[in-house]
């Protein structure tokens, strides 16, 4: 276990030894008040693997995700959640339970017969340019996965290259690693 954070798991610690990810030290500026300089805070985010108990925090990150579009918001999380230890990351604060933003990866395929897929799916060819619309199709009924990438509006963008190459690390992984009748859930072609 991780001694700088006794939650974290040996599966947590695995997943940030095998994408890369490190614990990552960031500084904010505050104003005081009014003629005051900036006062400095720092702040440890650790990188985990998503779980049960982080399913409110990832909601609300993606109630407004198709432009407050109404969708099955509930089932897209547990899509995420489902795939914890595989593909996906959520991002805290040392020792707090608070999601401060996440990545992951659902395959349109994969989860074709899904609500909340067939609901994005809906959404996505709605904004597409008619003339495009039969590409489009096509390609969301391939091996298309859909990248989900949130974070609160204040964190450091530093913190979105490594989030993203884990991501597509933990993918690269998960056709080695995993279960051969659980591959094709991360296999993309596009």
């Amino acid at each position: 276990d991780n001694p700088d954070n006794p939650e974290a798991s040996n599966d947590d610690n695995l997943l940030m030894q095998q994408s890369h990810y490190r614990q990552q030290d960031y500084k904010f500026e505050e104003e005081e008040g009014e003629g005051s300089d900036f006062e400095e805070l720092n702040v440890v985010f650790d990188h985990f693997n998503p779980k049960e108990e982080d399913f409110h925090g990832i909601r609300q990150f993606l109630k407004e995700y198709l432009d407050k579009t109404v969708f099955d918001v509930s089932g897209l999380v547990d899509l995420i959640i489902g795939q914890s230890g595989a593909v996906g990351t959520i991002v805290k604060v040392a020792n707090e339970s608070e999601v401060y933003g996440l990545i992951s990866m659902v395959s349109f395929k994969y989860y074709q017969t899904e609500k909340c897929m067939k609901q994005i799916k809906s959404f996505v060819l709605s904004k597409c340019p008619a003339d495009l619309q039969d590409q489009m199709k096509q390609a969301l009924e391939g091996n298309t996965g859909l990248i989900i990438s949130e974070r609160m509006v204040n964190m450091p963008q530093e913190m979105a290259l490594p989030l993203v190459s884990g991501l597509f690390d933990e993918i690269k992984l998960s056709q080695e690693d995993q279960p051969k009748e659980l591959r094709a859930r991360y296999r993309m072609d596009r």
